[in-house]
């Protein structure tokens, strides 16, 4: 069995984006994703499809996971606020 892989695409610079793009770069699926966070009941999957549509944003606690697990600097996750500095920096890197 063959498995190929195929580069994640950054579609835009949106939070939901970058987490998506992040889980695709670590080859994982949004079932594996949900399982390790600890998520429950039905629609565990639908909290994840949530975040990267950008319909719901994570909690800071709930981002650090992600980040963590992912293995990213969570400055890389984080919704910008142009209100802070090191965002506007951050967001022209």
């Amino acid at each position: 069995m063959q498995i190929l892989y195929t580069k994640p695409v950054l579609r835009d610079l949106s939070q939901g984006s970058r987490i998506a793009f992040a889980r695709q770069f670590r080859t994982m699926s949004q079932d594996e994703v949900s399982d390790i966070l600890g998520l429950t009941g039905e629609c565990k999957r639908r909290i994840m499809t949530k975040y990267e549509k950008g319909d719901r944003n994570p909690k800071l606690k709930r981002l650090e996971e992600i980040s963590s697990m992912f293995k990213v600097n969570i400055n890389s996750l984080k919704e910008y606020s142009f209100n802070n500095l090191i965002d506007v920096v951050y967001i022209f890197m």
